[in-house]
């Protein structure tokens, strides 16, 4: 029996990869098709951890085709198995991807909700580059609400985290986002 469980689960990890594979390549049907025929098999198999995966990239893929509603239930199922696994990193990532489609569609306040969820997470797991992308992602709301000042503390976070963990690049964004706010707030 479990030779057949480990056999489903191959298969049906070569299903999410070949899924990711048509994602990348922008066949979005192709990847659906994969990530549902896997997602079938980790029901049936009852692996959690990979079902979440799956979940969230049948979000991503609703996502690029602007289906937000569809998405919104994607992301909201993976993350309701991460919670359940109690597996964080998951939980993080599908909240960046909630609030990026909620400030996308200018629901700053939800956005700001689930980007301090995931900024929370991402200091529990002591994410470094990870807190720093939620705080500068707080920062683009904050921006986008008019309210500057919370915008540049935000972002005066994100700065101090990367200058640590010394990546330079992303520092040097959030050094050009400062300056565009603050010649916003003068």
């Amino acid at each position: 029996m479990s030779e057949k469980i480990g056999d489903e689960y191959n298969r049906a990890q070569r299903l999410h990869n070949l899924g990711v594979a048509a994602q990348e390549r922008r066949e979005f049907s192709e990847a659906e098709h994969c990530y549902l025929r896997s997602l079938e098999i980790k029901e049936r198999i009852g692996d959690e951890h990979g079902r979440a995966m799956t979940l969230h990239q049948l979000g991503t893929i609703a996502e690029e085709l602007k289906q937000y509603d569809e998405a919104e239930d994607w992301y909201r199922w993976s993350l309701a198995i991460n919670e359940k696994i109690a597996y964080e990193h998951g939980q993080a990532l599908t909240l960046d991807r909630l609030g990026w489609m909620s400030q996308n569609r200018r629901k700053f306040s939800e956005a700001e909700s689930w980007y301090r969820r995931s900024l929370t997470i991402q200091q529990n797991i002591m994410d470094d580059h990870g807190q720093a992308a939620a705080l500068q992602k707080l920062g683009r709301v904050a921006e986008q609400r008019r309210k500057f000042s919370e915008a540049e503390a935000f972002l005066m976070k994100a700065g101090e985290i990367l200058k640590r963990v010394n990546d330079l690049d992303a520092l040097n964004a959030v050094r050009r986002s400062l300056r565009r706010i603050r010649l916003k707030i003068v």
